[in-house]
């Protein structure tokens, strides 16, 4: 089972990812400390491995990328969103 996550950064700034059972928001927390962020997780949900990639697909659609001054693993799913984007990735995983 992989679980979506969706988590505050900074500002604007969320992470979208996937993350296995057994690493939970352990991967989250590493992700974060990785760039120097305090995550805030917005949202955690089980939804198992093909519908989590489905998902983590559209929503890396909204919003826009986020530039770093190195690539990490990781670096690619953060992405600013306004709140309007924000809801709608809520509502992209509470209707998966």
């Amino acid at each position: 089972m992989l679980f979506r996550s969706l988590w505050h950064a900074e500002g604007d700034i969320f992470k979208v990812g996937i993350t296995s059972e057994n690493l939970g928001d352990k991967r989250i927390f590493d992700v974060a400390n990785d760039v120097g962020f305090i995550p805030e997780i917005v949202m955690l949900e089980n939804v198992g491995t093909v519908r989590a990639k489905a998902i983590e697909s559209q929503i890396l659609k909204l919003g826009e990328p986020v530039s770093f001054r190195r690539n990490f693993l990781g670096s690619s799913e953060f992405r600013h969103f306004s709140s309007s984007d924000l809801n709608k990735a809520i509502e992209i995983i509470i209707a998966s």
